[in-house]
């Protein structure tokens, strides 16, 4: 849904659903993708019905996760 390609960024209060058709058929697996980037704030979010962690930032530094709301989807669409 949000793929983060530059440093710096913050991404404060959104509310992101993952579900595809409804949540009748899957789920996507993250809402916010940071692969590689420096100085990443993620806070105040809610990501709902994402299959994986919701929140991807492999091989990025100086990473803040705070109070970030993550809401599995139903058992079914894992």
């Amino acid at each position: 849904m949000i793929t983060v390609n530059g440093n710096g960024v913050t991404i404060d209060g959104l509310h992101l659903n993952g579900l595809v058709n409804g949540g009748l058929s899957t789920a996507s697996v993250n809402g916010i993708v940071a692969n590689n980037v420096d100085s990443l704030t993620a806070a105040h979010n809610t990501l709902d019905g994402f299959s994986g962690p919701g929140i991807d930032t492999a091989v990025s530094t100086n990473v803040v996760l705070n109070a970030n709301n993550i809401i599995l989807p139903p058992p079914a669409l894992i």
